[in-house]
């Protein structure tokens, strides 16, 4: 039901407030145009009314601006952006501008530089630094 350009990211249930919200993001611009078109095929699915036969409030949506990178193709929509990558295991965050990508790591140039590989399995977090 998700075209293939763009990607899955999460669901996110709420069962005290009976809602459901689907995360989804793409190379580019994911339009409302689009992500009504998903709800629409979602609902008319039937998926809704088997699971929450009572009803809920459904949602489908793109992350926010400050929601952490998760998959390589959020990367590569924010080449040449800088983000604060968290490594696992590291105490401290690093500031480096996404130079180049690909399905496993990216690598990054830091502000004194040095261009360093980031493996996607290694990152805690990145958060795109706006900057106005």
């Amino acid at each position: 039901m998700i075209p293939e350009d763009l990607v899955f990211l999460g669901f996110v249930e709420k069962n005290s407030h009976s809602s459901v919200k689907v995360i989804i993001d793409g190379g580019g611009t994911v339009d409302l145009r689009t992500t009504a078109r998903i709800a629409k095929s979602i609902k008319n699915s039937g998926l809704l009314e088997e699971f929450y036969p009572r009803g809920c409030q459904f949602e489908v949506t793109t992350p926010g601006i400050d929601a952490p990178l998760k998959h390589p193709i959020q990367f590569k929509k924010n080449l040449g952006r800088s983000v604060k990558v968290c490594m696992l295991g590291k105490p401290e965050a690093i500031l480096v501008e996404i130079c180049h990508v690909d399905d496993n790591s990216f690598e990054g140039l830091s502000v004194v530089g040095v261009k360093s590989r980031f493996q996607f399995s290694e990152i805690e977090s990145a958060i795109v630094v706006i900057k106005f």
